[in-house]
């Protein structure tokens, strides 16, 4: 499920179907991703005191039970770049929580073998 929020910036069709287009392209490479809430917040940033460039960007919040709490946030001068950013640093982080996962349960399975090895040479040897 996704949620695209809108803060200081008006509500805007075509930038939310950009949101959620550049996440079903992650979502595709990541099947896990469906069972996680997806929370994007598009925001703009401007001081009211001095003339210059608005700040745009885009805080990305998963919460599910893969990947817990992750949380990105990029800023840019526009919202489109805000989104590429965010989309192409959020397929890095997603590999990397999975290959994490993927190593710590290829290293009790190695504890778990070498147990049983253990286990099986002191009964024989007793």
């Amino acid at each position: 499920m996704t949620k695209v929020v809108f803060k200081n910036l008006k509500n805007s069709d075509l930038a939310k179907s950009i949101v959620l287009a550049k996440i079903a392209e992650a979502t595709a490479k990541f099947p896990e991703l469906s069972r996680h809430r997806i929370s994007a917040t598009l925001s703009m940033d401007n001081s009211p005191k001095q003339a210059g460039r608005d700040n745009f960007s885009l805080k990305l919040i998963i919460n599910g039970k893969l990947f817990k709490n992750l949380i990105l946030e990029k800023h840019a001068e526009t919202l489109y770049e805000a989104v590429s950013e965010v989309t192409h640093v959020l397929v890095e982080r997603l590999n990397r929580v999975i290959d994490k996962k993927r190593v710590i349960k290829r290293s009790q399975a190695r504890k778990f073998q070498y147990k049983e090895t253990w286990e099986h040479w002191y009964e024989s040897a007793a």
